[in-house]
């Protein structure tokens, strides 16, 4: 019996982390669909690959329906705390994934949700 071919969701693939779980997941046969969210284009194609363009993480309304028959969420978008404001840092790293984070749980319980952060220290 085949097991069933991943849907997966990444946010943040412009930058290091994120291009580096998009990369896996591109190569890895398990998964089937990967749909990447951006502030940006990736400029990238692949047959598996769905892009979404969207400059607004804290208003989901216009791409809500591109945002459902996942499997699982890599939520790679963030910023070094490096020089940031400590109210900057927070609305970033907290509230702005939570806020992500919040329209899945209402639209996919059965998500899987991961956040992947790279934390700088001084």
């Amino acid at each position: 019996m085949d097991a069933k071919k991943l849907n997966v969701l990444i946010t943040g693939s412009t930058g290091m982390v994120g291009e580096g779980v998009l990369l896996v997941c591109l190569q890895n046969p398990a998964i089937e669909r990967i749909a990447v969210v951006n502030r940006q284009s990736l400029g990238l194609t692949d047959s598996k690959l769905t892009e979404i363009v969207h400059p607004d993480f804290y208003d989901l309304s216009t791409i809500e329906d591109q945002l459902t028959g996942f499997d699982a969420c890599y939520f790679c978008l963030g910023m070094s705390s490096i020089g940031a404001n400590e109210t900057e840092y927070y609305k970033v790293t907290y509230t702005m994934t939570m806020h992500f984070w919040g329209n899945f749980k209402s639209t996919e319980p059965q998500y899987g949700f991961l956040l992947c952060s790279r934390r700088w220290y001084r």
